[in-house]
């Protein structure tokens, strides 16, 4: 079982054979154009993509000796490295004294874990807010000592936008979990004055895509009309500032693709 379940995490890696991990060392902005024309995948999100680390194949790497620019190769095999990362998930998963916190978790086990925290408490509930593309169920867990009370002032969380940021919705549930087996005299006071909304999935597509077929997938996994590529990336689809100057694009196969227009995305 252990073999065959490590088998099919392992096909998330298919994708980065022959792919290496690297950082420029430049600030010249006219390189910007270009490397975007690559479609290229940066690991990081803010800021310049010349400041990020960079998934990237052999045309780029000739690409970038041909214009004689500096970098350095932090990892020359990212299957390599993903293989790593999904082994030493699996090994802590069979270890017998493993918790739920000790590794990354895939859709089902943080689904299955949702359930245990909503069951073994009074004070969490959980509702189904929604479908994502791909018909998978959005749920939000309420925290409150008081769940029938209206109008009350409340905090929201989401997590997990960005389908392959893997530590969020573990961040997110292992709130969950302390509020509610933590519960004191403070968080007592706290729950009296405020609800506590919190979605730990909120890309369940793309995050259960990036268990089954690509480890740095982003966006979620909506088709894009008249383009073979897939996905808007959640984070640059909300209504407020849609489209900015600042880390955004109107090109749906890069990774932060705006949509087509604000909230066009579930």
């Amino acid at each position: 079982f252990f073999f065959i379940s490590l088998l099919m995490s392992q096909t998330n890696s298919d994708l980065y054979k022959n792919k290496k991990l690297i950082r420029l060392h430049s600030s010249d902005e006219f390189l910007l154009d270009s490397l975007l024309r690559f479609n290229i995948n940066s690991i990081s999100c803010r800021g310049s993509i010349l400041q990020s680390e960079l998934i990237v194949d052999d045309e780029i790497i000739a690409w970038l000796n041909n214009q004689g620019i500096s970098f350095s190769v932090l990892s020359d095999d990212m299957e390599k490295m993903i293989l790593s990362e999904m082994n030493r998930i699996e090994r802590r998963k069979q270890h017998r004294s493993s918790n739920f916190f000790s590794t990354y978790r895939d859709l089902t086990e943080i689904e299955s874990k949702i359930e245990l925290l909503v069951e073994d408490s009074d004070i969490v509930f959980r509702e189904i807010i929604g479908q994502s593309y791909e018909g998978r169920n959005i749920s939000v867990i309420k925290i409150s000592v008081e769940n029938d009370v209206a109008n009350k002032p409340a905090i929201m969380i989401n997590s997990c936008q960005h389908a392959r940021e893997w530590i969020s919705p573990m961040a997110t549930i292992y709130l969950i979990e302390s509020l509610s087996q933590n519960f004191d005299n403070d968080i007592n006071m706290m729950l009296g004055e405020v609800d506590i909304y919190i979605v730990p999935v909120v890309n369940p597509d793309g995050y259960a895509y990036t268990w089954e077929k690509d480890r740095w997938w982003r966006k979620n996994r909506q088709p894009n009309n008249n383009n073979d590529c897939f996905g808007t990336d959640l984070n640059r689809n909300w209504n407020f500032d849609w489209n900015g100057n600042e880390s955004t694009s109107e090109d749906p196969c890069s990774q932060i693709y705006v949509g087509l227009t604000p909230f066009s995305a579930p």
